[in-house]
């Protein structure tokens, strides 16, 4: 079983998340950080999402934003590596004048993956 957690926060009015459970299920989470207020996260599962690679093989992810500095809406990409190597990948879109974070029932995609 694993578990783990990545962080970004990109333009200091919002935190993202991505996290992994010991269920091997998998959680993207966003919430305000105004340096004065921080809120709680609100969390969305990506478990569901098609293509997901299995709750029993997924092991880690990570949390990228893109053209985050725009003020924008832009795309966050979710990684998970599973315990046989494989990269899948699903994106969300983060609003910072929310801040929200949708996810649209995004399909995972696999990744051309790294070798040993």
């Amino acid at each position: 079983m694993c578990s783990d957690i990545d962080a970004t926060q990109q333009l200091g009015n919002y935190e993202l998340r991505s996290a992994v459970t010991n269920g091997g299920q998998t959680y993207v989470g966003i919430r305000t950080d105004t340096g004065e207020a921080t809120g709680p996260f609100t969390w969305i599962n990506l478990t569901s999402h098609p293509g997901y690679p299995g709750r029993d093989v997924v092991c880690s992810a990570s949390i990228n934003e893109t053209n985050a500095f725009t003020g924008q809406p832009h795309p966050v990409h979710i990684n998970v590596l599973t315990t046989t190597g494989l990269v899948y990948e699903t994106t969300c879109t983060a609003d910072p004048t929310g801040p929200t974070l949708t996810c649209d029932n995004n399909p995972w995609t696999e990744l051309v993956s790294p070798t040993p």
